[in-house]
């Protein structure tokens, strides 16, 4: 059996899919598909590393883009700052989503319309 780390925090409504409610339906039908799932609410890195250490799982799935404290923002962080799929491919873990380098870009519009031009998109 398939088992299924969902992360969110605080920033999980403006980053993911939405509040502990939707984040608890998630989980629901994960589970009632055959597959086990376990969510993880986190607000710092430290509680991220230490969910990732002592949980066990095969996939991780995570509402979050950068751990934050602050539950109005996406939480972007500092320069040079991880994100959590800096951290999950630092740790070889497989996730659900792009790599933190595709969702930073995502995320700044500049860098995205940079991208984009450079593609040939309009």
């Amino acid at each position: 059996m398939s088992r299924i780390l969902l992360i969110t925090g605080p920033g999980g409504e403006a980053q993911g899919w939405g509040n502990m409610a939707v984040t608890q339906e998630i989980a629901k039908a994960i589970n009632a598909s055959g597959k086990s799932c376990d969510i993880a609410s986190v607000s710092n890195m430290d509680e991220l590393i230490r969910v990732l250490d002592t949980r066990k799982f095969d996939l991780v799935w995570s509402a979050l883009y950068h751990v934050t404290e602050n539950e109005a923002t996406i939480g972007m962080g500092e320069s040079g700052e991880d994100w959590v799929a800096d951290i999950l491919d630092k740790l070889r873990l497989p996730y659900i989503g792009p790599d933190a380098a595709t969702m930073k870009a995502l995320i700044h519009k500049t860098a995205t319309h940079n991208i984009l031009d450079k593609a040939g998109v309009p």
